[in-house]
């Protein structure tokens, strides 16, 4: 199942304990970060934690989705697997 979500821009100087966003996602999800989750991407290399919000929902939650550098610039609402949201909160990942 799909999700549509919209980058946050901003967010670069965010940090957190994991290092990174992308090894956050990896804490919070167990799994390995290894594709661009936007649908049909699936681009294996130059990957970041993109930090995303749900389009249309009362959910405004922050999310973490692994996105190649490109789809990590988009302006556009895009299309990503809905196992690919990872919420942004450190608790249980980063402290």
């Amino acid at each position: 199942m799909t999700i549509v979500v919209k980058n946050l821009k901003g967010t670069s100087e965010l940090s957190c304990k994991c290092g990174t966003w992308l090894r956050h996602w990896e804490r919070r999800t167990g799994r390995e970060a290894a594709i661009c989750w936007v649908v049909p991407c699936r681009q294996r290399s130059d990957l970041v934690g993109a930090h995303v919000i749900k389009v249309g929902s009362k959910d405004k939650a922050r999310y973490i989705v692994p996105m190649c550098q490109a789809h990590n610039m988009s302006e556009q609402n895009l299309q990503v697997d809905d196992k690919a949201l990872a919420p942004a909160n450190k608790q249980n990942a980063c402290e």
